[in-house]
């Protein structure tokens, strides 16, 4: 009889494909953990139980995974002499190494379980024989660490963890990993560093770009931080060994306050570490939280008055005016709360942002102090003084009058050297007679008598029968035309 088979894809999507018998389903419980493991319990396939669960190989395993030949050398235990081979060894060490830290970021997991960690490499039933090895050589390395060390050392102190993690680690492991020897198995949980510090930057790099206001924004709750990294911290867990990490590196403090809330505050971005938490900024997050509750209460009563409006109408509509007074009135009532609400809610405000304010006006009074001061030692260093302006402004006035007074003296020995005192009235007399006896003229040589232009008679008869001089010829007009021109010619030449 076929059995039902379960699938679970890389994208965590469960598509569940039944036989042709169509088995009636009991329970059925899945588990995804991100590394794809499924679990099948009590399933009834035609009076059968048969279980069949096909795993998808997760995305973090490599292309020579299908490879027999080379997944055989892989799986098989190291020599108990690295010398005998160094080149194989090494190879095989950090192929695990590798797995190892690029499934679990694949995973999403921080933590490492050595009573776990073989059947996640499981492959045909076998499960590497060579991850204590593995594990040993990444302790050395300081890529892994055991949980229980990396939470005591945050109590004493990031110093002593750092001794701690360097100096007090069993020497066994060290030595054994050196020779190839595998002198112990290590048990228990162990923490990716690598990984923990990937995920403190995550939720630094969170709450920064959530900083609007550098006075009242870096002390934040517990609850609201755990919301905020979602995206990067997929549990409680993992956000907690981030901030361990960060308050190693004291980047920030946690502290619960007075109500038995956890709070936690990040470092500035002025300061390279945290300081203590003070009663002012404890005040100043209360302060955020009534506002944020009255927001909440304003939105709600705002709410519940348009619906006993919208009651209102309803109940007019329906000809019963008595619920529709009785709407109306508890609107009433709840527009007094809901004005007394926002008038509380003006006056958190109102003090919220002042003090928000107060830290924008004293950046920018330390703006002006630094310009004041910049400018103080620009002026002191150039020697700059209203005496010593005004002693230089008189110098260049000074030399100003001496240059004039150069050229001027300049363009008097030219004259002197020249000899001549020209007179400007004469010499314009001069250049009229010049002009005036160069200029051409067609009557010079004439008397006055024979400038005047001497023409001929008029004819007695008309001009068509005019005749030639010295005889009885008839002469055209056009040609006595032409001899009168002539005749004139003559006369002026003469």
């Amino acid at each position: 009889m076929e059995s039902a088979k379960f699938i679970i894809s890389p994208s965590t999507r469960t598509r569940i494909k039944r036989s042709k018998f169509n088995p009636k389903w009991r329970k059925v419980e899945l588990f995804d953990n991100r590394n794809f493991k499924i679990a099948a319990k009590y399933l009834l396939v035609a009076g059968s139980q048969h279980v069949q669960t096909m795993a998808t190989g997760g995305e973090y395993l490599p292309e020579c995974w299908q490879d027999d030949e080379r997944m055989n050398f892989l799986f098989s235990a190291f020599p108990d002499n690295r010398d005998l081979n160094p080149h194989h060894w090494d190879s095989k060490l950090q192929f695990w190494a590798d797995l190892v830290v690029h499934s679990s970021r694949s995973l999403d997991e921080l933590c490492l379980d050595c009573s776990t960690l073989a059947q996640r490499f499981k492959r045909s039933g076998k499960t590497p024989l060579g991850l204590p090895v593995v594990l040993n050589e990444m302790i050395r390395q300081g890529k892994i660490q055991k949980l229980s060390e990396f939470q005591s050392g945050v109590d004493a102190g990031w110093v002593s963890w750092g001794f701690d993690l360097m100096v007090k680690r069993p020497l066994r492991w060290t030595f054994g990993t050196l020779t190839g020897r595998n002198h112990g198995n290590p048990e228990g949980t162990y923490l990716l560093l690598d990984l923990v510090k990937e995920k403190a930057e995550a939720v630094l790099t969170t709450h920064e770009k959530s900083v609007e206001f550098e006075s009242t924004d870096h002390v934040v709750e517990y609850r609201t931080l755990l919301e905020q990294c979602r995206h990067c911290c997929k549990d409680q867990d993992s956000l907690e060994l981030a901030l361990l990490h960060l308050r190693k590196l004291r980047k920030v403090c946690i502290f619960q306050s007075d109500q038995g809330e956890k709070l936690v505050k990040f470092a500035s971005s002025a300061h390279k570490t945290v300081s203590p938490v003070t009663d002012v900024e404890v005040g100043i997050l209360r302060l955020k939280k009534t506002e944020a509750s009255l927001m909440q209460q304003v939105e709600k009563l705002q709410s519940d008055s348009d619906r006993c409006r919208t009651d209102a109408k309803v109940y007019l509509h329906k000809g019963l005016k008595n619920a529709a007074k009785n709407a109306l009135r508890r609107k009433q009532h709840i527009q007094k709360i809901l004005e007394k609400r926002e008038g509380s809610l003006e006056t958190v405000h109102g003090l919220v942002r002042r003090i928000q304010d107060a830290e924008s006006d004293r950046m920018v009074i330390d703006a002006y102090r630094a310009g004041v001061s910049a400018f103080r030692q620009t002026v002191d260093k150039a020697g700059l003084t209203p005496d010593a302006v005004d002693e230089t402004m008189m110098d260049v006035q000074e030399v100003i009058e001496t240059s004039n007074e150069i050229s001027d003296s300049i363009a008097g020995g030219q004259a002197d050297m020249s000899g001549l005192d020209l007179d400007m009235s004469g010499l314009e007399e001069e250049l009229a007679d010049l002009l005036a006896e160069e200029t051409p003229s067609v009557t010079s040589g004439l008397t006055p008598s024979e400038v005047e232009l001497k023409l001929p008679s008029v004819p007695a008869s008309p001009v068509g029968g005019a005749v030639a001089a010295g005889g009885n010829t008839p002469v055209s007009p056009h040609q006595a035309a032409g001899r009168s021109d002539t005749a004139r010619r003559l006369l002026l030449t003469e």
